[in-house]
């Protein structure tokens, strides 16, 4: 592969984020709805604000279509970040999510998550 294929290549970014209140187990918080078939570098982010409970504690994970690929530390205070770096093989048909694991502490627990997807293949 040619510098200039290479450069072309990682220009294919796509991103997305998004916020849930107190989000219910499997719920998406963020999506890249079905990216073009290939293999990307995946960029995953979470923090959580507004007032959490230890429900909250580690309470994101990726999902390729359904199926989980990886937890994202995120500890249960305030504004702490967590992320995760992926390489992942999509099919054109599948989407990338951020999701929360289980149901979040219902206090007031507010799940924001961004994602970052550069082909690479």
């Amino acid at each position: 592969m040619t510098s200039a294929e290479r450069a072309a290549l990682a220009a294919e970014s796509i991103a997305n984020y998004g916020t849930a209140t107190n989000p219910l187990a499997a719920a998406a918080i963020a999506t890249l709805t079905t990216p073009a078939a290939g293999v990307y570098t995946v960029v995953a982010e979470a923090v959580l604000s507004g007032t959490i409970g230890a429900a909250d504690l580690n309470n994101f994970e990726v999902r390729k279509g359904a199926t989980v690929l990886q937890t994202i530390i995120v500890p249960a205070v305030t504004l702490q970040r967590g992320s995760v770096t992926l390489r992942i093989l999509v099919n054109g048909a599948q989407s990338i999510t951020i999701n929360a694991t289980a149901n979040a502490s219902g206090v007031a627990a507010v799940y924001n998550a961004a994602l970052t997807a550069t082909r690479v293949l």
